[in-house]
């Protein structure tokens, strides 16, 4: 009852959208139409809600007569990972990005920032139209209320990888991230009828902006940390396709940003900006069309489905000739000339810079697709290519973001700069000279990497220390914070990059193992029943110079539906320094495969991106107070 029931609410929510936009399908809208277009926008929120709560019920009830339950639930699995199997796999994901999508175009139909009502309502059309067509691909391709006759009962499972706490709010976070560029998106192609200035496209499109880079990063950075204790491998980010994906859209909406800090004050709408307003979207569409398309095989991907590539690769294409439609409609601006030192120059370096990663970053991703489908054979990059080509770079990327803050509300020469913050710089010098002089024995690579973190960090600091007024820290706390984050997180990826220790050997109960300054030993080893697996848990002991500092309890887990083998984890903080110990393959119970990491500083990574999202997130609330 309840799986027909959200199917039915599914194909309610199509025909309401489907007569809303052909009812209001006019140049002027008379107040009947509005309003029936206003409250058809909430109603398809409550109809999405209902539908996700049936497939989540399915899940609490074991039904396995859903195709999707009986294949990745059964009814021993716990019950927060029932919850997370509703958009574990590819049919609930859709589910999931379709109501997503409707509580943005619910919360946008409110109209918080006051734009025209005629204006206002065309944007809402754009967006019906996009969930007209994420719609028609979960039903008709992605329809999560499949029954399945004869069904079996307990023989699915859902993937181990993702029986963790965090997949209960990572991919959540991802798609909150990925979809709020839907707002500047319908923005952009609603100039194609509707001229808009660039104070006011800026004005409207920086809060969704904001909001979306920050749950990205939240997102981002979650994913890090879930592949860091959950994979097993000692490493936070793999440059796997699924994360290259993932870091598409953000590079995009930082170029932006920055973009709108140098945009003129005409009353033409900047080309760039509108282009990048809505390329952020297509790069969520294009991530959405390779990873859930199953156009590339990742660690990551768990909802693969190449058979319906295409539909997915439709609604791609669609956008993307939309949005050249209203990049070429628009008239060209004239480029404004600046002085060689001045803020406009700084943020355009910024932008060129950032833009360029971001080719690194699409180039990777898709040209293997294209390689492998003309010459029929495998290829992907190594990570020399994006340490050459993406972290190298990123080093100028720390420089410009350190003096931009500086430069970019104020006209001085370079003398005058040098001047001004003498004591900056010559501090600044001596913390790079004592960097170079204490880590003289890392590589030339490791040394640069860390002296340009501190120098971002050190100068942000400095910088708002002495410029931020009572008056003015609400207003720069997210240009400071998201600078001051991105600092941390390249200080906690240099600092790890260069001092990881790992190392790997087969111990049994009694061992001890000489690791750096530390010993591992081997306490115990005990079996741990639970509802749908069997682990067997490590006891190790972890000492330094005969102290103990602490003990981690690794697991070794055989689940019962698939017959899969899994290891989890144990991980010990120790101030900035993490432990990581895992507990892998046994061939008699008795000698076992240990894999040691040690980590230091690993936990900046973390601290650095949260504050980046947090900084940015602010932008979007702090506007919505003032409006």
């Amino acid at each position: 009852m309840f799986a027909e029931l959200g199917h039915f609410c599914l194909i309610l929510t199509l025909s309401l959208n489907v007569v809303a936009s052909i009812t209001c399908y006019k140049k002027t809208l008379n107040s009947s139409r509005s309003v029936f277009l206003l409250y058809g926008v909430r109603a398809q929120s409550l109809l999405l809600l209902l539908s996700f709560v049936c497939l989540l019920l399915a899940f609490l009830r074991s039904d396995f007569s859903l195709a999707v339950v009986a294949h990745h639930s059964q009814s021993t699995t716990p019950l927060i990972y029932k919850i997370a199997a509703t958009w574990g796999h590819h049919e609930g994901s859709m589910l999931l990005w379709c109501l997503l999508l409707s509580f943005y175009i619910s919360l946008f139909s409110q109209n918080l920032q006051k734009i025209p009502d005629a204006l206002h309502q065309k944007m809402i059309q754009k967006l019906q139209g996009m969930m007209i067509l994420f719609l028609c691909y979960s039903i008709f391709y992605a329809n999560p209320f499949e029954r399945l006759m004869p069904f079996p009962i307990n023989k699915g499972e859902l993937n181990p990888l993702l029986q963790d706490i965090s997949i209960t709010f990572h991919p959540i976070l991802l798609y909150l991230g990925f979809l709020g560029f839907v707002i500047p998106f319908a923005m952009g192609l609603t100039t194609l009828w509707t001229p808009i200035s660039t104070p006011q496209f800026i004005q409207w499109t920086k809060p969704w902006v904001s909001l979306s880079m920050g749950f990205l990063s939240l997102g981002i950075i979650s994913g890090s940390w879930w592949a860091y204790y959950e994979l097993g491998w000692g490493g936070w980010w793999f440059w796997d396709p699924v994360e290259s994906a993932s870091l598409l859209p953000w590079l995009s909406a930082a170029v932006l940003l920055h973009l709108y800090k140098h945009s003129p004050e005409g009353k033409t709408l900047q080309r760039s900006i509108l282009f990048f307003s809505c390329f952020c979207f297509l790069l969520s569409l294009a991530s959405v069309w390779v990873i859930r398309g199953g156009m590339v095989l990742s660690v990551h991907a768990f909802a693969l489905a190449p058979e319906r590539s295409l539909f997915l690769f439709m609604i791609f294409f669609v956008s993307f000739v939309a949005t050249f439609i209203a990049f070429f409609k628009l008239p060209r601006t004239p480029d404004q000339n600046s002085p060689l030192w001045s803020g406009r120059l700084f943020l355009k370096s910024a932008s060129v810079f950032l833009a360029y990663l971001l080719f690194v970053i699409i180039w990777s991703l898709f040209f293997p697709i294209v390689f492998e489908s003309v010459t029929n054979q495998s290829f992907s990059f190594n990570v020399s290519y994006f340490t050459k080509l993406f972290c190298y770079p990123t080093l100028a990327v720390f420089l410009l973001m350190a003096l931009a803050p500086l430069v970019v509300e104020k006209k001085t020469t370079i003398k005058d700069f040098l001047v001004y913050h003498r004591w900056k710089l010559i501090i600044i010098a001596f913390s790079t000279m004592l960097c170079f002089y204490f880590l003289k024995n890392l590589p030339w690579a490791g040394k640069l990497s860390i002296a340009a973190s501190l120098w971002l960090i050190l100068w942000t600091l400095a910088t708002a220390v002495t410029t931020v007024t009572r008056h003015t820290i609400v207003k720069k706390i997210p240009l400071y914070g998201a600078h001051l984050g991105i600092g941390v997180l390249a200080l906690g990826i240099s600092m790890n990059q260069f001092s990881q220790k790992e190392t790997m050997t087969t111990m049994t109960i009694g061992d001890s193992l000489s690791f750096e300054d530390f010993e591992i030993k081997l306490e115990k080893i005990q079996p741990l029943p639970a509802s749908n697996y069997l682990a067997y848990q490590g006891n190790f002991s972890l000492k330094k110079n005969g102290i103990l500092i602490g003990n981690l309890y690794p697991e070794r887990r055989l689940y019962f539906a698939t017959q899969t083998e899994h290891s989890e984890a144990s991980i010990l903080r120790k101030g900035l320094t993490t432990f990581s110990l895992i507990l892998g393959e046994t061939w008699d119970q008795k000698s076992w495969v240990v894999r040691a990491y040690i980590n230091p500083f690993i936990i900046l990574i973390w601290i650095g991106g949260i504050l980046v999202g947090l900084s940015t997130l602010s932008v979007f609330f702090r506007r919505r107070e003032k409006n």
